[in-house]
C-alpha cells in the first residue's frame, strides 16, 4: 500500500471548502426564491447502503442519500432535472483500523440526470466515483461505483402532508467490488412514507434487492451475496430559533438496519467446479449478516440561483454508504456497539440541481 500523501488529502478539503465558502457567498447575494421548490424532507440518508463495517463500493448510493427526490418540483415548468453531490469523509480514529486504513479520507461524487414524464413518475440515471488517498502501487485511488437506473412513482390523492412512493432500481456493475463479485445486475424494490408537517418531517423507507452473479463466491472466496434487506428512520426538524436566515435550516437524525443473506459456497467458486469453502457444521447453511447505523446532521438550503438549487450538508455518522455499516450480527452471533473505530465519521456534502 502506498499514501497519495496526507497533504495532498488536506489540500483537497481545503479545495472542497473552499467550494463551499465560494458557492455561499455567491448564493447569499441571489435575490429572490424558487417558489416552486417546497421541502418535503431532509432525507440524510433515504438511499441505499453497503453491509460491512468496511468499504462497500458497489452500493451506488451516496450517504447525503436520495438527492433528487429531497424536493418536490415543479414538473410543468421543466420535467428534467440534472445535478450532483460531492462528499467528503473522515474517520475519527486515524490508526489502528484493522485493514481499513483506506478509508481515514474519502471522497465521493455522485452526478444524476432526471426525467419527469408525469407529474407522478421519474426515470434517473445515477453515477458515482469514489477517491482513496491510500491505494495499492500503480493505482490512481479513483475508482467508480455501479451506475443505476432508478424508476419512481409517487402516488395522488394522498392525505394532506402525508406522502407515499415506490421506487425500482437496476444496477450495472461498473465498480470493482461488483466485479470481483462477478456481480451481473441488482435489482432493488422499495417504498417510502412519509410526513411533514410545519418544521416537522419524518420519512420511512424499506427495501429489498437481489444480487443476480456469475458465481457463488467472490473472487478469493468469500461467498457472495444474494438478498438484502434494510430500512431507513428518517426525522427532521426546521430550526425556530434561526428563521432569520433567508432559507431555513434543519437539523435532523436518521437509524438504519440492514440484513443480508448469503450464497452457500460449497461447490460454487469463481471458477466452474471450485471447491469454495469450508462449510461451519454449527450452520445448515451461511448464517445471516446484519449490520446498523445512524446520523446527525444540520443542513442549510442556499437560496436559488438562476434555477439552481443547492444545499450544504455536515452530519456525525456511525457507518454511511459510502464507507460501511457496523456489524450487528456476524455468523449468528450479536455485537452492539455505539461507536466502531472503523465506521465512524464526519462528512460533509455539497448538493446542487438544475
Amino acid at each position: 500500500m502506498r499514501t497519495l500523501s496526507t497533504t495532498r488529502a488536506t489540500r483537497l478539503s481545503l479545495v472542497v471548502c473552499a467550494c463551499v465558502g465560494l458557492l455561499t457567498s455567491a448564493y447569499a447575494y441571489a435575490a429572490g426564491h424558487d417558489k416552486g421548490s417546497n421541502s418535503t424532507g431532509s432525507g440524510a440518508a433515504s438511499g441505499p447502503g453497503g453491509t460491512g463495517s468496511g468499504g462497500t463500493e458497489g452500493s451506488g448510493a451516496s450517504s447525503y442519500g436520495d438527492a433528487a427526490e429531497t424536493v418536490e418540483r415543479d414538473v410543468t415548468d421543466k420535467p428534467w432535472e440534472i445535478g450532483g453531490v460531492i462528499e467528503t469523509h473522515r474517520l475519527f480514529i486515524q490508526n489502528d483500523l484493522e485493514g481499513y486504513a483506506n478509508n481515514k479520507y474519502v471522497n465521493y461524487l455522485h452526478l444524476f440526470a432526471r426525467w419527469d414524464f408525469s407529474k407522478w413518475d421519474a426515470v434517473e440515471l445515477r453515477g458515482y466515483l469514489l477517491e482513496r488517498f491510500l491505494v495499492d502501487p500503480g493505482e490512481t485511488g479513483l475508482r467508480l461505483d455501479d451506475t443505476v437506473l432508478h424508476y419512481s412513482h409517487r402516488f395522488s390523492g394522498m392525505p394532506q402532508d402525508w406522502g407515499v412512493r415506490v421506487y425500482a432500481n437496476i444496477t450495472a456493475p461498473t465498480s470493482f467490488y461488483s466485479q470481483l463479485m462477478s456481480l451481473i445486475t441488482s435489482p432493488r424494490v422499495g417504498a417510502e412514507g412519509s410526513f411533514h408537517h410545519g418544521p416537522f418531517a419524518a420519512s420511512l423507507v424499506i427495501y429489498g434487492e437481489t444480487y443476480i452473479t456469475q458465481y457463488r463466491q467472490m473472487a478469493g472466496g468469500n461467498p457472495n451475496p444474494w438478498f438484502h434487506g434494510a430500512f431507513y428512520l428518517d426525522a427532521s426538524y426546521r430550526l425556530p430559533l434561526l428563521s432569520s436566515l433567508s432559507e431555513p435550516l434543519t437539523f435532523g437524525a436518521m437509524v438504519t438496519v440492514h440484513r443480508t443473506w448469503l450464497r452457500d459456497a460449497a461447490g460454487g467458486g469463481t471458477q466452474p467446479g471450485a471447491l469454495g469453502a469450508v462449510a461451519d457444521g454449527t450452520y445448515d447453511g451461511q448464517p445471516v449478516q446484519g449490520s446498523y447505523g445512524g446520523q446527525v446532521y444540520l443542513r442549510y438550503r442556499l437560496p436559488t440561483l438562476s434555477g439552481l438549487h443547492s444545499d450544504i450538508t455536515g452530519a456525525v455518522a456511525q457507518g454511511d454508504p459510502t464507507l460501511g455499516y457496523t456489524s450487528d450480527l456476524h455468523d449468528g452471533v450479536a455485537y452492539t456497539y455505539l461507536f466502531w473505530r472503523q465506521s465512524s465519521q464526519v462528512f460533509f456534502a455539497l448538493s446542487a440541481r438544475y
